[in-house]
């Protein structure tokens, strides 16, 4: 039931550029942006979300939820997906409630959810979807782990550093890598803090991921973190 490995890669590149897009609230998208977004995303239905949450296959249902994310507009998706997360299935009779209530896929809704919260959304419940997170963010399972630990990036709460850098110090592939980009992306976070936990990590890869990464991020901590 693991990710297929394809995904995991455009999710991490797109974590970091998808929420400076978002969080600016710009309303001109670059063209190459555009341009993406028309060939290879259309535009994601309540339909089709359902069919795909009905087969209950683990793959299918991350990659659509990857293009939810990449919607400039997922105002008619979030009621659907807000009953998903509350495991509410009374008017998706063939959803499977096992399937919904796994923690790879809840994590997913979970990500969409909190991402529409930071955005404005009403009616979110954004330090639910924080504590489902936490809960996982070190399972066994490395994709349950990674997802949840992408979460806390975006629920940008200075209570989760001390357990970011503790994933970090674990250096598990996919978790560290998760949480090099959601350690940078937290507001509490600073240069010198983000160093000293770069210079206590065994992994020379690592420590340079770490050093680059919060390079790369301060663009988006400019919109993000004012």
């Amino acid at each position: 039931m693991r990710a297929n490995a394809a995904i995991y890669g455009p999710l991490l590149c797109l974590a970091l550029l998808m929420s400076c897009r978002q969080d600016t609230g710009s309303s001109e998208p670059q063209k190459s942006e555009l341009r993406a977004e028309t060939v290879a995303d259309k535009a994601v239905g309540r339909d089709e979300l359902v069919a795909t949450l009905e087969s209950k296959d683990f793959d299918r249902t991350i990659s659509l939820m990857n293009r939810i994310k990449r919607m400039r507009y997922q105002g008619d998706l979030l009621p659907l997906l807000n009953d998903v997360w509350q495991l509410n299935l009374a008017s998706m009779p063939n959803v499977e409630k096992a399937f919904v209530a796994h923690p790879r896929i809840r994590l997913e809704v979970a990500d969409v959810l909190m991402q529409a919260s930071r955005n404005g959304a009403p009616n979110l419940e954004p330090a639910a979807y924080r504590a489902y997170a936490r809960q996982h963010a070190t399972s066994k399972d490395p994709d349950v782990a990674r997802q949840a630990v992408l979460v806390l990036g975006l629920a940008n709460d200075p209570a989760d550093i001390a357990l970011l850098a503790e994933i970090l110090g674990a250096e598990t592939e996919a978790a560290s890598r998760a949480a090099v980009i959601s350690l940078v992306r937290n507001c509490a976070v600073d240069e010198a803090r983000v160093m000293r936990i770069a210079g206590g990590l065994r992994s020379r890869e690592l420590q340079a991921d770490l050093r680059k990464s919060w390079t790369d991020a301060q663009g988006l901590r400019r919109h993000v973190c004012r």
